[in-house]
């Protein structure tokens, strides 16, 4: 109000607002409820992490009413674990990969390559749209489906063979490898303002690799 008075605009650009954080019944969980149980972020950083607080953080439509309980934070871990290990997964299978010297592997894709990088870029529009309208629960949600269904259920599984058994510099492995590459890269840029330490974490051995 002081900056509309003194200079007949307010002093931002765009303010986001959000609900009320409820329990599983839908009370209001405030300091003057009669909800018992911890409240205090600490005490969830201290618990479980602040990646994963992040990540809770991050999985709520906060234009509604946010549902908050001890039982959500549980479920989320396994959110983070599945998302963890797909970085681990893609890690593990860039070991051998060095950046730069397979730029020109894009001919040698195969179809499945092919098929997750298209993939991958309705993951980087959704998400890129998302963060543009501050809907950092579709990011969750774009991000989680994509390492759950498509990455860990269907393009890691297929691929396994070239990359367990194939010649080390094979035209196959090597594309292959070169789409984990870019997949990994997207993953670890996304997710950076989310489960920060993670994606730092993850982005370190990316630029090593």
């Amino acid at each position: 109000m002081t900056s509309v008075a003194l200079h007949d605009r307010a002093p931002y650009k765009t303010c986001v607002t959000h609900g009320f954080v409820v329990d599983v019944d839908g009370k209001k969980i405030s300091k003057s409820s009669s909800y018992s149980k911890p409240m205090d972020a600490a005490h969830f950083v201290e618990k479980h992490g602040a990646d994963l607080v992040r990540l809770w953080v991050s999985s709520v439509n906060y234009t509604d009413d946010v549902p908050f309980s001890e039982e959500m934070f549980t479920r989320l871990s396994d959110t983070y674990r599945r998302i963890r290990n797909t970085l681990r997964i893609l890690l593990g299978n860039l070991y051998d990969f060095e950046s730069g010297t397979h730029e020109n592997r894009e001919a040698d894709f195969t179809l499945v390559d092919r098929w997750i990088l298209d993939r991958l870029e309705n993951v980087i529009a959704d998400c890129r749209a998302a963060f543009q309208s501050y809907e950092f629960h579709r990011v969750y949600h774009s991000l989680n489906q994509f390492c759950a269904v498509d990455l860990s259920s269907l393009y890691v599984d297929i691929t396994k063979d070239r990359m367990y058994c194939d010649a080390p510099n094979s035209t196959r492995r090597r594309a292959t490898q070169m789409a984990m590459h870019r997949i990994f890269d997207a993953l670890c840029r996304f997710l950076a303002p989310i489960p920060v330490f993670t994606a730092e974490e993850a982005g370190r051995y990316l630029g090593a690799s």
